[in-house]
């Protein structure tokens, strides 16, 4: 379900966006995040799973951070 709700806000929502080499990778990251209990991920997935996470209840037990939030908490 999580892979269905990131790819229709990520592509569906946003009409200009194509599906790059990257993506498959971001997908099959996102996969895992309602198994965890802190999710790092990159800004853009961020926002799409906090996204998520306020209109189902797919993402109640994780935390989602941003990679750049790591890097200002460890300097």
């Amino acid at each position: 379900m999580i892979i269905i709700e990131s790819l229709i806000r990520k592509y569906l929502f946003n009409y200009s966006r194509n599906f790059d080499s990257h993506d498959f990778k971001d997908i099959t990251h996102i996969a895992y995040s309602p198994y965890m209990h802190y999710f790092i991920t990159e800004k853009n997935n961020q926002d799409i799973l906090s996204q998520i996470k306020k209109s189902t209840q797919l993402l109640n037990e994780t935390t989602i951070i941003k990679i750049s939030d790591m890097k200002e908490t460890f300097q």
